[in-house]
């Protein structure tokens, strides 16, 4: 009996932190709601000039790596395959269609430390920067260390504008 009750408020603590985690993560999803979705790859791509397995750690607002996108399954940690096409970037996330970001929408492409929910060596992370609609966004990958540059140069041969990439863009410190 007497640790009845120190249980129950550990129980009921442990409830009421979930229930706002919960309410947290459905109110980020609301808000972005208005984000438009992204392209489909259709079923007309030829065969990816480059191909690498990832792991996408986050997706999140451009130069705000603290800010998750929640919009459209994009804010989920997962293994995904990368392939650069002509016509764009493909990001194949398991059990959903795959992603092409046109090459007219990528901003840049560039190496980082950290995210979200990820930290770890100097220029580990590959992010690609895109433009989700009227939303620049950035997402945050894992590559094997063989892949990055490979991934890196091909990418930023179809970038429109590649004279920045998102380690060189203005922050909001400057």
């Amino acid at each position: 009996m007497d640790r009845l009750l120190p249980a129950a408020l550990t129980i009921a603590l442990m409830l009421a932190l979930l229930a706002l985690a919960w309410w947290g993560w459905r109110g980020r999803r609301r808000r972005q709601g208005g984000f438009a979705a992204p392209l489909r790859a259709p079923d007309t791509l030829g065969a990816p000039l480059f191909l690498t397995e990832a792991i996408a750690h986050a997706t999140t607002l451009a130069s705000q790596p603290l800010e998750r996108v929640n919009a459209h399954g994009l804010g989920y940690r997962s293994r995904i395959q990368v392939g650069v096409h002509d016509e764009g970037v493909v990001l194949a996330y398991p059990g959903d269609e795959p992603i092409l970001v046109p090459a007219a929408d990528l901003l840049g492409i560039g190496l980082g430390t950290w995210t979200i929910d990820k930290a770890v060596e100097p220029d580990g992370l590959t992010v690609l920067s895109w433009r989700l609609g009227d939303t620049e966004v950035d997402t945050w990958l894992r590559l094997p260390a063989r892949d990055d540059r490979v991934l890196i140069d091909a990418v930023r041969t179809r970038i429109p504008n590649s004279a920045t990439t998102p380690d060189e863009r203005p922050t909001d410190d400057a």
